[in-house]
């Protein structure tokens, strides 16, 4: 792609409920400079599901890649992309397809404790959110993305999706990830 550009790319990870798609919104208004942000959940959800989940990460990797190659080559100064974490190796090859085309990448992981998440996934289960089965998978998750070093995690169990912006802006501030 040549020069690299001066996009610099977010990603915000985490299970259902941590409050990714709010704090990326939040996220949005407080950058400087044009941003484009992207649910890769919701873009996901958008598409006939495949056979396997390893066709549908590669899709959602493929789109992602593109999404933020076309607007680090159209000026955004900004790439807000959030989804629910998938595999360590999904963050680290989807970093490597877009490195060259923007000029550094932080990603940060949205956790909660255990209590705060599952009252929040309770709440969801009252309004048809979220099945058992898919809380101990949440579960799961959140025992996942705590283990990825390339993370940095953000407990959001007492922030409200302002205050998570806030938090994701001053990890960016004091230099965010080692990536770019």
């Amino acid at each position: 792609m040549g020069a690299r550009s001066v996009t610099r790319l977010v990603l915000i990870t985490g299970p259902p409920g941590v409050g990714k798609t709010s704090a990326a919104m939040a996220l949005a208004r407080r950058l400087p400079g044009v941003c484009a942000r992207l649910c890769g959940d919701v873009f996901l959800m958008a598409v006939t599901p495949f056979e396997s989940s390893e066709a549908r990460r590669l899709f959602l990797r493929e789109n992602l890649v593109s999404f933020t190659r076309h607007a680090a080559g159209h000026g955004y100064d900004w790439v807000v992309v959030e989804f629910v974490i998938l595999k360590h190796d999904f963050i680290e090859a989807f970093v490597a397809a877009v490195q060259d085309a923007v000029a550094g990448v932080d990603v940060v992981s949205l956790v909660a404790g255990e209590e705060a998440y599952r009252e929040r996934l309770r709440s969801a289960t009252e309004y048809g959110g979220a099945s058992a089965s898919e809380l101990a998978a949440c579960h799961d998750m959140m025992s996942q993305i705590r283990a990825l070093d390339m993370c940095h995690p953000i407990d959001t169990s007492s922030l409200s999706p302002e205050e998570t912006a806030e938090e994701i802006l001053h990890f960016i501030q004091q230099g965010g990830s080692e990536h770019g």
